[in-house]
């Protein structure tokens, strides 16, 4: 049982970590597109690049959001809203 509680405390540790990542990157896409597509693939961006850019940070940031709360996830949490509670 100890090591169940474990587990489920280093999943939400990882989904946290993952989910500043996320935002970070979305955040750093929705401000400076080029420079970090750039970054990450190695190539400079057009007009198009900056678009597609912007779009997937706001993605990234929403996804990063959602995430870091997962309160409407039924497998972390009740129907009353409450998160569950694991067998003894």
């Amino acid at each position: 049982m100890e090591q169940l509680r474990r587990v489920h405390s280093l999943l939400a540790a990882t989904l946290r970590v993952s989910a500043i990542i996320e935002v970070a990157t979305g955040c750093a896409l929705l401000t400076v597109p080029s420079g970090v597509i750039q970054a990450l693939i190695g190539s400079r961006s057009d007009q198009a690049g900056w678009i597609v850019g912007r779009v997937l940070g706001g993605a990234l940031v929403a996804l990063g959001v959602a995430a870091m709360f997962p309160w409407g996830c039924p497998a972390l949490t009740d129907r009353a809203g409450g998160s569950v509670r694991l067998p003894a």
